[in-house]
């Protein structure tokens, strides 16, 4: 789509962006849509088939596209082909980018073992977690393509990491149930806790964040050339990849899910020492201590992530269980 927009807008720096957004956009309505509407009333099977026909669709509107602008010059379509990705071409930008794909899938799949106690084993807990961190990338990309309107300025790369460092221990923190009191609410059939609020809410300032620094890195970095944001987004999608098989296989059997959340979190504050020079070092302390403040709350407050579940136990109602075997008192009865 980069290169698509390259060739009908050769001015356009910053493609990836508005591409992101709108992508990070369809992500939350298709996750919205899917369990409340698509599956109650057509089905797992049906949504399949909507989904697929949705493909077909994108085909030809893509199609359609390219028969009409064909515009390609010569020298477009050796740009296309003269790049490849290559490990040692990789930067500092591509490090960021695996470290908060890696990162942020693995922590999402952590949030939902997590939260698994609060929110239940339905389909509706996996697409709450979702739902929220799509809306809240859906949220920072938004203030990416507005930052010079909204802030004035804009943010740099270090300056976000300073507040990633803070916010990606905030989940952990609030996780613990202890922390919160639990009463239920209704939404139609769906019985919910009131703990499930904060828990989401954690999630949200990290989340957005991270849907700031995505779009603002690989635009930085690629100027509008599809290959480079090509390369770059390749190795933030290869982190994604890879950090959910890390947290499911290794991390959180061995060592739980509150001690994973530190760990997942920690990236963040390596990545703000080797940011420090580029960073006010007011600000620099700052996010440092209050990671640190959040961390030392976490194990001293908190205490051991504790997993209860609020799902009612079985009720065996009506059945009698057998008597043991008595020899010499006939036959056995129940």
């Amino acid at each position: 789509m980069m290169a698509f927009v390259r060739e009908v807008d050769r001015a356009n720096t910053s493609s990836f962006g508005f591409l992101y957004l709108a992508n990070v956009m369809g992500a939350m309505f298709g996750a919205l849509a899917t369990p409340v509407i698509l599956v109650e009333l057509c089905g797992f099977h049906h949504t399949l088939w909507i989904g697929g026909a949705m493909n077909a669709v994108i085909a030809v509107l893509s199609l359609a596209l390219g028969t009409r602008y064909r515009q390609q010059t010569p020298e477009q379509s050796s740009e296309l082909s003269a790049q490849s990705l290559s490990l040692s071409k990789l930067t500092l930008t591509d490090a960021v980018l695996f470290i908060t794909g890696f990162t942020s899938l693995a922590m999402e799949v952590v949030w939902i073992r997590a939260f698994t106690p609060i929110l239940g084993t339905q389909i509706y807990a996996f697409a709450f977690i979702l739902l929220i961190y799509l809306a809240a990338t859906l949220v920072g990309s938004s203030l990416y393509r507005n930052r010079t309107l909204l802030f004035g300025r804009n943010w740099s790369a270090a300056e976000l990491i300073g507040l990633l460092a803070v916010f990606a221990f905030l989940p952990a923190v609030l996780n613990d149930p202890q922390m919160h009191p639990d009463s239920v609410f209704a939404v139609g059939t769906f019985e919910l806790s009131t703990r499930v609020f904060p828990l989401l809410a954690s999630l949200i300032p990290f989340c957005a964040a991270l849907g700031f620094l995505t779009p603002q890195l690989i635009d930085e970095r690629s100027k509008g050339s599809p290959c480079k944001a090509g390369n770059s987004y390749a190795v933030n999608i290869l982190g994604c990849i890879l950090g959910p098989l890390f947290a499911s296989y290794l991390l959180l059997p061995r060592v739980g899910v509150k001690l994973s959340m530190v760990v997942l979190a920690s990236p963040y504050l390596g990545l703000l020492f080797v940011y420090r020079k580029s960073l006010r070092p007011k600000f620099c302390w700052t996010a440092g201590f209050v990671s640190g403040l959040l961390v030392s709350v976490e194990f001293l407050l908190t205490g051991p992530m504790r997993f209860r579940s609020n799902l009612p136990k079985p009720r065996f109602e009506g059945i009698t269980q057998p008597r043991p075997f008595q020899p010499g008192k006939g036959k056995r009865s129940c």
